[in-house]
């Protein structure tokens, strides 16, 4: 009794305790700001998932109009076409007399059925024929304004009155217009075009355009009818519109009945809305009821077929109506859909474009899912962000420690970081006086070995003796009290060529010959002066809107660069490796030849021609050997054959010659390739005046990411070379340079 007393006691203790901590966490309400950040959380959440429901409802209407009216206007431009060969056909002044015998012997005869024996049907038909071939027409027949077939390439239908159907507007065609139906069913048997038997009839889905026949007073005189194969053409712009998995647009007429094919008459036939014979169509076969219930998934509807109201889509097109619905509704399977509808007035059918619901928010409803699960993980998230804080504070200590060693290089003031690679990262800066914007470029030697800062410095040396006004231009070089490299340069607000290909395509021929000229300057000083680049590539040229001057070009990175005229160079590259872009560099620059010259840079200057042409390197591959074995062996497809764009031969000329694996077959200097280049029909294609234009409507620098518009390439465009060991062909980790 004593013991359950004790434990009882212990009980009451541990809960008054809790209770405590509980009541106290409460009143020290730290409970309140983590509470308010989850509710705006969950309130954030929600409304962005609202607006991305509501983005990709707007996107949905759009495609499915999109679809709709692409469709519309080729069925109108299709049956506008048929008019005018109808009438054409109709016009043929051979028709008039064969057609005026006809008649009058069916004037003069009480037994129309004589006419099948005339020899004016063997005219016609001589005449006619011809014209199947050239207007995809299958057969045709002569109507008298009586309803008499006078003439028709089927004998059998000579003599008779086609039943009067309202697809058929007689009274228009007597009137002096051309007309052509949708597909309906014959009244008659007509000669099945789907059976190798000539001798086999049956009532088949047709269409028909007619126009008048005139005699020579130009009054009408009779109805030309020529048939068409409705599965043929009235059905192929439909049948291209299928969209997805589950995507289709159809036609259909003023009682809900399909006059085209369904993309599901396969499953159709399963479920029992489709008869299950030979060569099934839903043409005319096929009501656009709905089912009320899924009948794909094996629901059986209540009413039966015949009870069932119109789908949403039938009814209201029917009405007249055009409109599109991404609530969704059900289709004729019983299927829900989005879809959207409109209705042909004068030819007296409908279209709709459908696509399954479930499909179409496919992408929705993974999103709705990930919404759920990122709001699962908001209280384990703000747990997180607690103890993450502490990291973030030492982060931030450590920034403002990077911050304060570069504020003040020399005389120039860092603004603020545009670029990082492995070794260094690039600023913004201005002077501290001139208050000029400047580049700076630094290079951290704890990070990089000798070899690399002895390349930093032949940068700066050698670049510093260029002067041209298309190469980068440098201003200052020295080192910080903490012995980190630097050099500043021109801060140039543009766009390099790769950037450029890859956000507006590939350039016109114009306007690739009138920068190109501009790069060739810039390399035809250093080659003059015994240097060459060694990395030319898209990444490393600039084009940008300067001091008045449209497409004004920068070239720089030379920090590859190759003094022809020193002899201690060659210690800068080690043995058995190559430094650069293997997309753009020669075969023998790859094969490390002693004997480089400036037809290195000629043939990366064909492969950059070709990138800017095409859109691609003249060379890709999934891995680095497989480049570097297309660089030594494969021969480049002409520039014409790969782009879109029209390319002159002329170019491609001299494309493939700078692209020539044996260099003494390329032009010898970037002077000679400039006066190949100008050789081009398109040369005058592109100026001053185009290149304006093209800036004004393309405001570059205020679309692109903060690390793309710098004087300096992003990270991804960095100028230190990706190095490539020839005993192991692997790329060396590299994260200023992406190849």
């Amino acid at each position: 009794m004593h013991q359950t007393s004790d434990t009882s006691s212990l009980r009451l203790s541990i809960f008054q305790r809790s209770s405590s901590q509980a009541l106290g966490l409460v009143k020290s309400r730290i409970w309140i700001g983590p509470l308010v950040a989850i509710i705006l959380l969950f309130l954030m959440a929600f409304f962005t998932q609202y607006m991305v429901e509501q983005e990709l409802k707007r996107e949905l209407k759009d495609q499915l109009n999109v679809i709709l009216n692409t469709v519309k206007e080729g069925q109108l431009r299709w049956f506008d076409d048929q008019k005018q060969e109808i009438q054409a056909v109709a016009a043929d002044l051979r028709l008039r007399e064969p057609v005026q015998n006809l008649l009058g012997q069916l004037a003069a005869t009480d037994d129309p059925f004589v006419l099948r024996e005339s020899e004016e049907q063997q005219r016609i038909n001589s005449i006619l024929i011809p014209y199947d071939d050239v207007f995809k027409f299958i057969s045709y027949i002569v109507i008298a304004p009586n309803g008499r077939v006078v003439a028709s390439d089927d004998a059998y239908l000579i003599g008779l009155v086609p039943p009067a159907t309202k697809e058929v507007d007689f009274a228009s065609v007597l009137q002096g217009n051309a007309v052509i139906t949708h597909p309906f069913r014959s009244g008659l048997p007509l000669p099945d075009i789907e059976s190798d038997d000539i001798g086999v009839r049956r009532q088949q889905e047709v269409m028909f355009a007619g126009a008048p026949l005139k005699n020579e007073q130009n009054e009408v005189i009779a109805v030309l009818c020529m048939r068409l194969d409705p599965h043929e053409v009235f059905c192929r712009f439909l049948d291209l519109a299928q969209t997805g998995k589950s995507g289709e647009t159809y036609a259909f007429n003023d009682q809900g009945l399909m006059l085209s094919h369904s993309r599901f008459e396969v499953q159709l036939v399963e479920l029992g809305l489709l008869a299950e014979q030979e060569n099934v169509s839903s043409m005319l076969s096929l009501e656009l009821r709905n089912p009320q219930v899924n009948v794909a998934k094996g629901e059986r509807p209540k009413l039966k077929r015949a009870d069932q109201p119109l789908t949403v889509s039938a009814k209201a097109a029917i009405a007249g109506d055009t409109g599109v619905n991404v609530e969704g509704y059900r289709d004729y399977r019983g299927v829900r859909v989005v879809g959207a509808w409109t209705w042909l007035e004068e030819y007296n059918f409908g279209l709709t474009t459908e696509r399954d619901q479930s499909e179409a928010y496919g992408s929705l409803i993974l999103l709705r899912w990930i919404f759920r699960g990122l709001l699962g993980l908001i209280l384990l998230t703000t747990l997180v962000i607690v103890v993450a804080s502490h990291f973030v504070r030492r982060l931030q200590l450590s920034m403002e420690k990077v911050v304060a060693e570069f504020q003040e290089m020399g005389q120039y003031q860092v603004l603020q970081k545009i670029g990082q690679g492995g070794m260094g990262a690039v600023y913004k800066a201005h002077h501290s006086m001139m208050r000029r914007p400047t580049a700076i470029k630094t290079l951290d030697p704890q990070k990089a070995g000798m070899e690399a800062i002895a390349r930093f410095e032949q940068e700066v040396q050698l670049t510093c003796r260029l002067n041209h006004p298309n190469t980068i231009g440098i201003y200052d070089y020295g080192r910080t009290p903490n012995g980190i490299f630097y050099y500043a340069m021109e801060y140039i607000e543009g766009i390099t060529l790769e950037d450029l290909v890859k956000r507006y395509g590939a350039l016109p021929e114009g306007r690739v010959i009138y920068l190109m000229s501009q790069v060739c300057g810039s390399l035809s000083e250093a080659h003059s002066i015994g240097l060459i680049h060694r990395d030319v590539k898209p990444a490393n040229i600039m084009i940008a809107h300067r001091g008045g001057q449209p497409d004004m070009v920068k070239v720089f990175d030379f920090g590859l660069v190759k003094n022809l005229k020193s002899k201690n160079q060659e210690n800068l590259t080690q043995e058995q490796s190559i430094l650069g872009t293997p997309l753009y560099m020669a075969p023998e620059e790859i094969e490390g030849s002693d004997h480089l010259d400036q037809r290195v840079d000629v043939y990366s200057l064909g492969a950059v021609i070709y990138y800017l042409l095409t859109g691609r390197p003249p060379f890709t591959g999934k891995t680095i050997t497989e480049i570097i074995m297309h660089q030594l062996h494969t021969l480049p497809d002409p520039p014409s054959e790969v782009s879109l764009n029209k390319i002159s031969k002329e170019m491609d000329d001299v494309v493939l010659a700078c692209l020539d694996k044996n260099p003494e077959k390329r032009p010898e200097t970037v002077k000679e390739l400039v006066q190949v280049l100008r050789r081009s029909p398109a040369v005058d294609a592109w100026g001053y005046n185009q290149a304006e234009k093209w800036w004004s409507e393309n405001v570059v620098f205020e679309q692109l990411d903060e690390e793309d518009y710098q004087a300096e390439p992003s990270p991804a465009h960095e100028t230190a070379p990706t190095v490539i060991n020839y005993q192991n062909l692997a790329t060396e980790h590299d994260p200023l340079n992406k190849t």
